[in-house]
């Protein structure tokens, strides 16, 4: 099993909408206050044998999809919650006091940030941000 990326979403990130989107979309819940959702993506070796969630047993997951590839191979996204660290938030601090300019200079501020860095043992994370 090898996970390449994850997609992280802090509470503070999560809007509540007025409308609910429509078709082929499957819905988590709100991460707790603190805390964040994290979107794996997971492959498993063609042959590999996975029973029910990957990662259900040791990260307590939720079966968001699954695809089962032309070589063999299954493409698994899964999601679960968890809490941030102080080095974490720490970061998300520093991204939300980037300050972004548009092409004639004039400050942005209704923008979305998606920052991208890579955690211990090479494994690529998006993180969902707003300026503040």
């Amino acid at each position: 099993m090898t996970r390449p990326f994850s997609i992280l979403v802090p509470a503070e990130e999560v809007m509540q909408r007025d409308y609910r989107e429509l078709g082929d979309i499957v819905w988590t819940r709100p991460p707790a206050s603190g805390n964040c959702i994290e979107y794996d993506i997971m492959y498993a070796a063609a042959g590999l044998t996975v029973a029910g969630c990957a990662g259900r047993t040791s990260m307590g997951t939720q079966l968001i999809g699954k695809v089962d590839l032309a070589n063999g191979e299954q493409v698994f996204v899964v999601a679960w919650e968890h809490g941030l660290d102080a080095k974490a938030r720490a970061e998300m601090a520093r991204l939300r006091s980037v300050r972004v300019f548009d092409a004639a200079g004039d400050p942005m501020t209704s923008i979305g940030l998606l920052a991208f860095g890579v955690e211990e043992g090479g494994v690529g994370v998006f993180l969902d941000l707003t300026p503040g």
